[in-house]
């Protein structure tokens, strides 16, 4: 904001005798144009009016103090931005011109009033206050009880502290000669400079009546500076050191690092920077004569801005005042020291032609712009004195203030605990995303109050947060004999669970839950976890090691944190109160650090074989000095026999391990002891293996993460169904919505996708992702999604981010590298960005109808994809996005949509009524049926095109002829004659389809290692029945540490694309997601063992009499822990099976009558959709449709609508039934139960019926 300076206010006052009106006007002219600097001059000042003051003026006025929303949305940004800086007297000086400037824009500081654009003064007062540190605490809390908290009070008191410390404010510290010659600003010529360290009020330029003391000061402040005295030893002076601005450490947080050339070797004050530390006596002459004492000696890392690392040899000076690097070192070394403008240089290694560092050159002093690494874990500088003895200044670490940035902490109660264990907070941290390589997503981290001990295990779903806590009560309350008696958590659902409240009730324990939205209440928890990433950051900051290794970078977080001192604990250390004895701190290694592992004689390859292997450090083992070691290939273990190297950081590619299914980050359990301690419990438990992969990845905007994070691989515990919300619909419903069952496909592949960008460019397949993010790129520009505007100042932009998937064949085979940018829909807001977000999805049973009508005409059956198909619907709402990874785009600007992108929520809308456009006009119409059904309208062309989002089946004689109109207005790939569709292997016969999965069941017998198990006859065992699990079974089960919503999810799209034969065996399966034990994973790998013996079987599509029969059936209080009973259905077209369905009956039956009364609802309903399918494709009429039941009170129910005293009963719906009776839309008729196919679905069978539904659906073996 331009301000003119006025009399009292940086101009000094003066009496002038003023000429004319005109003279006037131009010394008025002149002073605007000298104050409002050379920008503005070329922006307002013309030859026209550079003499007329009030044109000026009111240019100005017009332009900074316009009072649109926008001027003052930016005014008030850059008030809440106004730094504190180093100076009170400045800060305020900031403050005011702030608030001049909000108001000068129109914004009312006051009581806020709805009909004006206010800011309330009680906020900005608080506001002014939380930038000002903790030095003036006691004054704070003054200010701070003064009610109503104005701006005014605010200036005041803040006024009345600079006069009070006005004496003070020069630090006592010895200057040298360097310092005295840097530039001070003072004021001159009339006018205050507020860079100076006195406030206007004092400014002796415009109160000379303080010019005496002013003057006195500068004086006493320059003896001070040139009496510097050192008292060093006068032993030998083997080094020497010419700078002049050397001196003893100061106060000052800055702390750049020089470039010598009188330095005869390297030289650093803070010992938390060495490595390989040892004492040594010595001394260093300075340029005054005088000397320094050296107390020690070591390697010391410097990171530079390339990320690079250079160690050195140095010597530990604690009196510097900055850090040394000797030039004429480098020298040596064939450094050379090369120019790269008037301020800038750059020290380049010639042997290696590399860049070693960059600088800049401030007067006379050369500082290199470079970052000392920190070893110890990254506490903090008070615990580093306990740890290592000796005084650190204010810790400038890069990786902890890029990893420890938070807001100021909330000064609260808590409860105070008398003794171990009398007080236990606990809290989990997550969804995490990446996940660790195992699958993890959260860490559950409990504290001891009393010790601040910590323990952290990492779950795959918080759902194993109880059975850690109970592992944890049991070990420690062995360890120290005692009893848990409170326990604090907020009220997340994982802990008032009913387990939980079972598990407090029985053992005593006081479970306090804290208000919601008041994390302050479980500080210890909520802050503990706070500490603990921000190490794990930093920990995976400094050893270069990819973001899915954050369960060991927590682990060692909070091992470290154990050792720690703690104020709290008078600088003594959770370790030591919990077990009794200090920590030997001489075990510490850094972490990341290049590690060799010694192999065992028993594991080594012959006489000559290696005897150790590299690795990388990881973490510690808690009760005996072994070492967390990633080795190759991406396995965890721990060693006792381990040599470190700490001078090298090997660091690891994120898609090195990816892949590996033995990692994250399983114990080798051959290397562990057998005498290895049980006593104390360990904090640190990782969890077992957990394999996963990606397939072909469909454009769904369900596959699409609403998350700024990578797209995790595995489908957790939590994601593949929530069961509380559908536990009334316990059935094979939802597998019949494609989307959700493709999910489960595509996460059965064992092949590495990069989560980010970066990881992408850094795996071995960068080449082909750095290909598809162009080719993604070339389509955007080539359909013009978007446009590059300047950033909006009162806009929201939504977040970018990159999916990667690689598609295959049925067969396995790798057909593309596929890249999305996508937009985070999560942000998107109802009513503002997206309306209406409702698209259809096409039934698999329309698709079954369309394939079975083009097999019986002799028609060709293709297939089609669109190319970025969501980026060809046309937005009509006002979306920015904010750029992403490998997007060249301007700063200060964003990318505007003109048409939707993958993420939208109302991305999958605009698709489809693009497409209805596009298929309208060549002449197409959607079914009724089915939405997703299109077909022709012109007479004599019969064309079927079924849609699944972007990919099309195409049904016609003159297939070629759809083709054209397509391409004419899409970019196609085609794919030519159907080989495979959506997850399906097809194969084409003269009369008939072969659907079959075999790929993806062969994918999932090798994940759960059943590729070569006993063979079984029947999916599921003959006349049996799963119940719910008991609590013993239960925690069997759990103790395998098998993820069974995922198991159980990965064979959902089998049971309901092509093997009606293992419907009711999922069904059962599904009953039992919320609480698995381990009889229903023996249940799951029987029916592996079946599908690993039918895995080629194939289901047959066309032929017959093109006559629709429908098979009813069900099994009357089949469940027996709900005593409901199980509907299924089986429709067939001549001798296609175009449709089934397993399901336990939402409503309990009474009798046999009425469980086949509702099984026969569901059919019927089916029926009359399917014949509405047929009569859109013009194929005719099927009615009246054969309904065959084998319960004969149900048919006489059907077409009798009397009402009788024992089906009075039954829910109005079901009477629908008699309806399409009457109607002549169906015929019920009988059919004995030894003949009813559709028996299989609702009850297990013994082999032979089982073998007789098999020949009945006329599904094969399929022969390559």
């Amino acid at each position: 904001m331009f301000r003119v300076p006025y009399q009292g206010q940086g101009v000094k006052s003066k009496t002038r005798t003023v000429g004319s009106l005109t003279d006037r006007k131009h010394m008025a002219a002149g002073i605007l144009v000298r104050y409002m600097g050379s920008d503005n001059q070329g922006r307002f000042v013309t030859d026209t009016n550079q003499q007329q003051p009030h044109e000026l003026w009111t240019l100005l006025c017009n332009h900074f103090e316009a009072k649109t929303t926008q001027n003052q949305s930016k005014v008030y940004q850059n008030f809440l931005k106004i730094p504190f800086g180093n100076n009170l007297g400045q800060y305020l000086v900031a403050v005011d011109t702030g608030v001049a400037n909000m108001r000068a824009v129109g914004m009312t500081i006051c009581v806020p009033k709805p009909e004006e654009p206010t800011v309330n003064e009680n906020h900005l007062a608080e506001i002014i206050m939380s930038k000002i540190p903790s030095s003036y605490n006691n004054t704070k809390d003054i200010i701070f009880t003064k009610q109503p908290l104005t701006l005014e009070i605010v200036r005041t008191q803040l006024d009345s502290k600079i006069l009070d410390t006005q004496d003070d404010l020069t630090h006592p510290v010895v200057k040298t000669e360097s310092a005295m010659n840097v530039s001070v600003p003072f004021c001159e010529n009339g006018v205050h400079n507020p860079k100076t360290r006195h406030s206007e009020a004092r400014c002796y330029q415009l109160h000379p009546e303080f010019e005496a003391a002013n003057k006195k000061k500068r004086q006493q402040a320059k003896k001070k500076a040139n009496a510097a005295i050192f008292n060093v030893p006068e032993d030998a002076k083997a080094y020497h050191c010419r700078s002049s601005h050397v001196a003893f450490s100061s106060l000052s947080s800055a702390k750049p690092i020089f470039l010598d050339s009188g330095c005869s070797d390297h030289m650093f004050p803070e010992k938390k920077f060495f490595f390989n530390y040892a004492p040594f006596t010595s001394s260093v002459s300075i340029a005054n004569g005088k000397s320094l004492p050296i107390i020690g000696l070591g390697l010391i890392k410097l990171k530079n801005t390339d990320g690079n690392d250079h160690w050195f040899k140095a010597l530990h000076v604690p009196q510097l005042s900055h850090a040394l690097v000797s030039f004429g070192r480098l020298f040596v070394s064939n450094c050379d020291l090369i120019r790269r403008g008037t301020d800038d240089f750059s020290v380049m290694d010639q042997s290696l032609n590399s860049k070693v560092f960059d600088g800049t050159v401030e007067g006379q002093i050369f500082s290199i712009k470079a970052t000392l690494v920190n070893p110890s874990g990254h506490p903090s500088s008070e615990a580093l004195k306990i740890m290592f003895g000796i005084e650190f200044s204010t810790l400038s670490c890069d990786s902890c203030r890029i990893s420890k940035s938070h807001c100021l902490p909330f000064s609260g109660t808590l409860p105070k605990p008398q003794g171990l264990l009398h007080f236990i907070y606990m809290d989990l941290s997550g969804k995490i995303s990446p996940p660790t390589v195992g699958g993890g997503l959260y860490y559950f981290k409990i504290t001891d109050a009393y010790s601040s001990f910590k323990h952290v295990y990492i779950l795959l779903s918080k759902s194993q947060a109880f059975e850690k806590f109970n592992h944890y009560v049991k070990e420690v309350e062995n360890f120290h004999s005692a009893k848990v008696r409170n326990v604090v958590t907020d009220g997340g659902g994982e802990f008032c669970s009913h387990e939980f409240e079972e598990f407090f009730k029985d053992k005593g324990i006081i479970h306090h839950i804290t208000a919601p939205y008041t994390p302050q209440q479980n500080s210890i928890a909520e802050r503990g976890n706070q500490t603990t990433s921000e190490k794990a950051r930093s920990l995976l900051k400094q050893a270069n090691l990819p973001s899915s290794i954050w369960g060991e970078a927590v682990n060692t977080a909070v091992f470290y944190e154990n050792i720690t001192p703690m104020r709290r604990l008078k600088w003594s250390t959770p370790y030591k109160l919990w077990f009794g004895h200090k920590f030997n701190y001489s075990r510490l290694r850094t972490f990341g650090c290049r590690a060799y592992v010694n192999i065992p004689k028993e594991r080594r390859q012959g006489k000559f074989g290696d005897t150790s292997k590299r690795g990388v450090l990881v973490g510690y083992w808690q009760g005996i000095q072994n070492w967390r070691i990633l080795t190759a290939g991406g396995r965890v273990e721990y060693s006792h026999n381990v040599m470190f190297d700490e001078t090298t950081y090997p660091g690891i590619s994120p898609g090195s391990f990816a892949g590996n299914s033995n990692t994250e980050f399983g114990f080798d359990e051959d290397l562990i002891p057998e005498d290895a301690p049980k006593s104390a419990p360990n904090p640190f438990e990782t969890p077992e293996s957990d394999t996963s992969g990606d397939a072909e990845f469909h454009d769904s905007p369900d596959n699409i993460p609403e998350e700024q994070a990578p797209l995790p691989e595995d489908i957790d515990s939590s994601n593949i169904i929530t069961t509380k919300r559908r536990a009334h619909i316990a059935s094979l419903d939802f597998p019949r919505d494609l989307s959700i069952a493709m999910a489960a496909l595509n996460n059965t592949t064992s092949h590495p996708i990069p989560h980010t960008y970066r990881e992408a460019l850094l795996s071995p397949d960068a080449e082909e992702w750095r290909a598809a993010v162009q080719v993604e790129l070339e389509a955007m520009a080539r359909l013009n999604v978007w446009e590059v505007v300047p950033t909006p100042d009162c806009q929201s932009l939504l977040g970018t981010i990159w999916i990667f998937r690689k598609k295959y064949n049925a067969s396995g085979n790798l057909v593309k590298f596929k890249a999305r940018l996508c937009a985070q829909g999560s942000a998107q807001q109802e009513g503002v960005d997206y309306n209406e977000t409702y698209a259809p999805t096409g039934r698999p049973s329309a698709l079954q109808v369309a394939l079975t009508i083009g097999v019986n005409e002799g028609m060709d059956i293709h297939q089609m994809d669109v190319r970025n198909a969501f980026l060809n619907g046309n937005l009509d709402d006002v979306i920015y996005l904010r750029c992403s990874s490998g997007m060249n785009v301007p700063p200060g600007h964003c990318l505007k949509l003109k048409k939707s992108i993958y993420g939208l929520k109302q991305a999958p809308r605009v698709w489809y009524t693009e497409l209805n456009k596009i298929f309208t006009s060549i002449n197409f119409a959607p079914s009724i049926a089915d939405p997703c059904l299109f077909i022709s309208q012109v007479p004599g062309w019969k064309c079927l095109v079924h849609i699944y989002v972007d990919n099309m089946a195409i049904i016609s004689h003159n297939v070629e002829r759809f083709k054209k109109l397509t391409k004419a207005r899409f970019l196609m790939d085609d794919l030519g004659p159907v080989t495979s569709l959506l997850g399906m292997k097809i194969t084409q016969h003269s009369d008939h389809l072969m659907l079959s999965q075999e790929r993806h069941i062969e994918e999932i017998l090798k994940e759960y290692d059943h590729l070569h198990a006993r063979s079984a006859a029947t999916p599921f065992v003959p006349n049996t029945r799963l119940t719910a699990a008991t609590t013993k079974e239960v925690n069997a089960f759990k103790a395998l540490g098998i993820n069974y919503r995922r198991a159980v999810g990965s064979v959902n799209y089998i049971s309901c694309s092509t093997q009606p034969d293992i419907s009711f065996a999922v069904s059962q399966l599904l009953q039992h997601l919320e609480r698995p034990g381990i009889k229903h994973w023996n249940a799951f790998k029987h029916l592996l063992r079946y599908l690993s013996s039918t895995k080629s079987l194939s289901l047959w599509i066309g032929g017959g009499d093109k006559k629709l029969k429908v098979y009813c059936d069900a099994d009357w209080a089949n469940c027996t822990d709900s005593r409901r009973s199980y509907s299924g259905y089986l429709v067939t077209w001549g001798d296609s099976v175009i449709s089934w369905k397993t399901k336990k009956q939402t409503l309990v039956a009474t009798s046999t009558t009425e469980a086949e009364y509702q099984s026969l609802y569901a059919g019927v309903q089916e029926s009359v959709w399917l014949n509405s399918v047929l009569q859109s494709i013009d194929s005719g009429s099927a009615f009246p449709i054969s309904i065959l039941c084998n319960n004969q009170a149900a048919i006489a129910l059907s077409n009798n609508p009397i009402t009788h005293p024992k089906s009075k009963h039954i829910d109005t719906k079901y009477h629908f039934i008699q309806e399409a009776v009457e109607k002549g839309w169906v015929a019920l008729t009988y059919i004995s139960t030894a003949s009813m196919p559709a028996d299989g679905l609702t009850k297990s069978l013994a082999k032979i019926k089982h073998l007789s539904m098999i020949n009945f659906l006329k599904m094969k073996l399929l022969l390559v």
